[in-house]
């Protein structure tokens, strides 16, 4: 679960009042409809604020809703009376939407000017590669011999040569790695 919570505050000069019914508040979530609704809100009173939980009973907001290791940017809206039951004085008292975005990170960290952002993971090959019977450094020569060579048998039975090659996988970021990858080996190319 994840738990939201917001504030909502009457900045006017009388009592935000929508009849027996309340009004209600919308939290949408990357622009899903009525992620989460707050309704039949009571009165609030002239400069009186008052804190609301996203869900009712504060079981928070179902995770898979956000998918918290997609590691993308994404929106959270929260419109106050979403549904215009308030009755406004004034159309441009209207308090509007409010969003902000958000990035889930398995860790966080604060770049050189204060932004934040998510650490990644760090792969790297290490600092050598295993070429035949040789370690050799990456962006070294191998000077292979035929004691270097294998032998193997192909799927068709034909017997063949070739070289093993074995380097070191490394993750040397501050989190973990998501889903699968691949590594490409190429000879001459």
């Amino acid at each position: 679960q994840v738990y939201i919570s917001y504030n909502e505050v009457n900045l006017g000069p009388q009592a935000a009042y929508a009849g027996s019914a309340g009004w209600s508040n919308v939290l949408s979530f990357d622009g899903e409809n009525d992620t989460v609704v707050n309704s039949g809100r009571p009165v609030l009173q002239p400069d009186e604020s008052r804190q609301l939980n996203a869900s009712d009973d504060f079981r928070g907001v179902a995770a898979d809703l956000f998918e918290p290791f997609d590691f993308n940017e994404h929106t959270l809206q929260l419109r106050l009376d979403a549904f215009d039951e308030l009755h406004w004085v004034r159309s441009d008292f209207h308090p509007g939407n409010y969003s902000i975005s958000i990035k889930f990170c398995m860790q966080t960290q604060i770049d050189t000017v204060g932004r934040c952002g998510c650490s990644e993971p760090d792969l790297t090959a290490g600092s050598a590669i295993r070429v035949g019977t040789k370690f050799v450094e990456w962006g070294g020569t191998a000077c292979l011999s035929p004691q270097d060579l294998v032998q193997f048998v192909s799927d068709t039975g034909e017997l063949l040569h070739g070289i093993n090659i074995e380097y070191t996988e490394s993750n040397v970021g501050r989190v973990a790695t998501r889903n699968q990858w691949t590594n490409q080996l190429f000879y001459d190319g």
